[in-house]
Protein backbone atom coordinates (compact mmCIF):
# COMPACT_ATOMS: atom_id res chain seq x y z
CA UNK A 1 0.00 0.00 0.00
CA UNK A 2 1.25 3.47 -0.83
CA UNK A 3 0.50 6.99 0.76
CA UNK A 4 -0.69 5.74 3.92
CA UNK A 5 -3.16 8.04 5.27
CA UNK A 6 -4.64 8.69 9.39
CA UNK A 7 -6.91 10.23 11.10
CA UNK A 8 -9.34 11.04 14.10
CA UNK A 9 -11.01 7.83 13.62
CA UNK A 10 -9.66 6.06 10.51
CA UNK A 11 -6.97 4.81 8.32
CA UNK A 12 -6.62 4.55 4.42
CA UNK A 13 -3.71 3.65 2.14
CA UNK A 14 -4.11 3.62 -1.72
CA UNK A 15 -3.08 0.14 -4.00
CA UNK A 16 -2.27 0.87 -7.70
CA UNK A 17 -4.41 -0.70 -10.25
CA UNK A 18 -2.77 -2.69 -13.03
CA UNK A 19 -4.90 -0.93 -16.02
CA UNK A 20 -5.60 2.58 -14.70
CA UNK A 21 -8.39 4.62 -16.47
CA UNK A 22 -9.14 8.27 -16.80
CA UNK A 23 -11.59 8.00 -13.49
CA UNK A 24 -9.62 5.14 -11.64
CA UNK A 25 -5.86 4.91 -10.94
CA UNK A 26 -5.77 3.50 -7.57
CA UNK A 27 -8.07 1.86 -4.68
CA UNK A 28 -8.93 3.44 -1.87
CA UNK A 29 -8.78 1.07 0.70
CA UNK A 30 -10.14 2.34 4.75
CA UNK A 31 -10.88 0.90 8.36
CA UNK A 32 -13.34 3.57 10.06
CA UNK A 33 -14.94 3.95 13.11
CA UNK A 34 -18.94 5.50 12.88
CA UNK A 35 -20.33 6.18 15.58
CA UNK A 36 -23.59 4.34 14.32
CA UNK A 37 -27.40 5.56 14.42
CA UNK A 38 -29.43 6.47 11.07
CA UNK A 39 -27.74 6.75 7.46
CA UNK A 40 -29.20 9.14 5.81
CA UNK A 41 -28.62 8.00 2.22
CA UNK A 42 -30.37 4.80 2.75
CA UNK A 43 -32.77 5.38 5.83
CA UNK A 44 -31.38 2.05 7.91
CA UNK A 45 -30.09 2.42 11.59
CA UNK A 46 -26.28 1.50 11.04
CA UNK A 47 -24.32 -0.11 14.18
CA UNK A 48 -21.60 1.67 16.02
CA UNK A 49 -18.13 -0.26 14.96
CA UNK A 50 -15.72 -0.40 12.76
CA UNK A 51 -15.99 -1.02 9.03
CA UNK A 52 -13.93 -1.92 5.52
CA UNK A 53 -14.41 0.66 2.77
CA UNK A 54 -13.10 0.00 -0.71
CA UNK A 55 -13.98 2.71 -3.27
CA UNK A 56 -11.77 3.33 -6.38
CA UNK A 57 -10.17 6.92 -6.80
CA UNK A 58 -7.87 8.82 -9.05
CA UNK A 59 -4.91 9.52 -6.79
CA UNK A 60 -2.90 12.08 -7.81
CA UNK A 61 1.08 12.60 -6.60
CA UNK A 62 2.48 15.94 -6.71
CA UNK A 63 5.46 17.89 -5.35
CA UNK A 64 3.50 19.69 -3.19
CA UNK A 65 1.64 16.72 -1.71
CA UNK A 66 -0.98 14.25 -3.16
CA UNK A 67 -4.94 14.53 -3.41
CA UNK A 68 -7.43 11.99 -4.24
CA UNK A 69 -11.08 12.05 -6.01
CA UNK A 70 -13.68 9.63 -6.14
CA UNK A 71 -17.09 9.44 -7.75
CA UNK A 72 -20.25 9.10 -5.58
CA UNK A 73 -21.92 5.50 -5.25
CA UNK A 74 -18.84 3.78 -6.20
CA UNK A 75 -17.34 1.24 -3.92
CA UNK A 76 -18.14 -1.52 -1.14
CA UNK A 77 -18.53 -0.96 2.49
CA UNK A 78 -18.60 -3.52 5.15
CA UNK A 79 -18.96 -3.96 8.79
CA UNK A 80 -16.41 -5.53 11.10
CA UNK A 81 -16.76 -5.51 14.44
CA UNK A 82 -19.03 -3.82 16.96
CA UNK A 83 -17.31 -1.49 19.49
CA UNK A 84 -19.00 0.24 21.86
CA UNK A 85 -16.32 3.52 21.76
CA UNK A 86 -13.68 4.17 19.27
CA UNK A 87 -10.04 2.95 20.55
CA UNK A 88 -6.87 3.93 18.77
CA UNK A 89 -5.22 0.38 19.27
CA UNK A 90 -7.94 -1.35 17.92
CA UNK A 91 -7.99 0.82 14.60
CA UNK A 92 -4.17 0.06 14.12
CA UNK A 93 -4.53 -3.21 14.42
CA UNK A 94 -7.66 -3.12 12.19
CA UNK A 95 -5.40 -1.67 9.78
CA UNK A 96 -2.47 -3.72 9.95
CA UNK A 97 -4.00 -6.88 9.57
CA UNK A 98 -6.31 -5.55 6.56
CA UNK A 99 -2.77 -4.65 5.10
CA UNK A 100 -1.79 -7.89 5.50
CA UNK A 101 -4.97 -9.33 3.50
CA UNK A 102 -4.28 -7.16 0.81
CA UNK A 103 -0.54 -8.46 0.55
CA UNK A 104 -2.01 -12.30 1.00
CA UNK A 105 -5.17 -11.79 -0.96
CA UNK A 106 -6.96 -13.42 1.63
CA UNK A 107 -9.92 -11.66 3.81
CA UNK A 108 -12.82 -9.98 2.91
CA UNK A 109 -11.17 -6.62 1.89
CA UNK A 110 -10.15 -9.24 -0.91
CA UNK A 111 -13.56 -9.75 -1.71
CA UNK A 112 -14.72 -6.84 -1.52
CA UNK A 113 -11.66 -5.46 -4.12
CA UNK A 114 -12.54 -8.37 -6.65
CA UNK A 115 -16.36 -6.66 -6.34
CA UNK A 116 -15.00 -3.28 -7.17
CA UNK A 117 -12.99 -4.35 -9.90
CA UNK A 118 -15.61 -6.66 -11.75
CA UNK A 119 -17.76 -3.01 -11.13
CA UNK A 120 -15.10 -0.99 -12.66
CA UNK A 121 -13.21 -3.26 -15.13
CA UNK A 122 -9.67 -2.98 -13.47
CA UNK A 123 -7.52 -5.23 -12.18
CA UNK A 124 -5.17 -4.81 -8.86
Amino acid sequence: MIDIQASDRAMAGFLPVANPTDEVTHFRVSVTYSKGGINYFNYQNEPKGYWINVSPVKLEVKEYGSYWSALLSKGFRHFVEEAPRFNKKKLDSLFSQLCDDVKNKTGIVTEIMNKVTNLERVAV
